[in-house]
């Protein structure tokens, strides 16, 4: 019994299969991806914010076990900045929109989580200020059709409610 108590916890594994998800996107933009990496330990001042925010969290979820014991600011807020970055590409732009969508889906943002209602807040200040490099035509219409879900989405879930509330 207890072992099914514990499968059926959020484990930050997830979040880490996210952050490694964006950041292997980022290396397949020439902007973000750094051929040095492969001689050299790039020091992290040099990589740029986006990047830095995304293993800065990484490290962070180090120390828990349980998701609901995160920040969920904290662990919102690198993807919100990719979605608001105007260097991110549109499928850089869609792959934190699929991490944010999954985080809501997923019921990893309840109305119960800690500072839940700043975090709805930030998704919902992310899907505002999206902005994207254009890239071609076919991909950025996938990035605007996964801002839509999740803005659906952020109002179905759980902590959508909070939302409503002034």
């Amino acid at each position: 019994r207890a072992r099914i108590a514990r499968a059926r916890r959020p484990r930050p594994l997830s979040l880490s299969s996210e952050i490694h998800n964006m950041l292997t996107v980022m290396r397949l933009n020439a902007r973000w991806a750094s051929g040095a990496r492969f001689r050299r330990e790039i020091p992290l001042q040099a990589e740029s914010p986006l990047t830095r925010g995304l293993k800065a969290l990484h490290d962070h979820l180090q120390g828990f076990c349980d998701i609901r014991d995160v920040d969920t600011v904290r662990y919102l807020a690198p993807f919100v900045a990719v979605v608001r970055s105007a260097r991110a590409s549109g499928p850089l732009t869609g792959a934190a929109l699929s991490s944010l969508h999954k985080f809501l889906l997923y019921g990893f943002l309840s109305r119960h989580a800690t500072r839940a209602r700043e975090a709805v807040d930030l998704v919902g200040a992310g899907i505002a200020g999206c902005v994207f490099e254009e890239t071609d035509s076919e991909s950025d219409e996938v990035t605007l059709m996964k801002l839509l879900e999740l803005s659906a989405l952020s109002l179905r879930c759980d902590a959508g409610i909070l939302l409503y509330r002034g």
